[in-house]
């Protein structure tokens, strides 16, 4: 589920420019398979509800500082 509501949510941000970054995001996976990666990929696209912050929700699932390490990328206090 978080895999197809990430993909819906890249998809409202990007449209069709967002596959790119949804596969490599799949990439990471040790379950990502090409194909599935396209078929799901189309169902996104399907998917009208899923906005683009559900990427921002589930990062702060994950890790409530990421928002914090990224202002700190872009300010140059700490590299990449």
């Amino acid at each position: 589920e978080v895999w197809f509501r990430t993909g819906a949510a890249i998809y409202a941000a990007l449209g069709d420019a967002g596959d790119a970054a949804f596969d490599e995001w799949s990439r990471e996976s040790s379950k990502y398979e090409p194909r599935a990666c396209e078929r799901k990929w189309r169902e996104c696209a399907k998917m009208g509800s899923i906005g683009a912050r559900t990427i921002f929700w589930h990062a702060d699932q994950h890790d409530r500082g990421w928002r914090t390490l990224y202002r700190r990328l872009l300010s140059g206090e700490v590299a990449a």
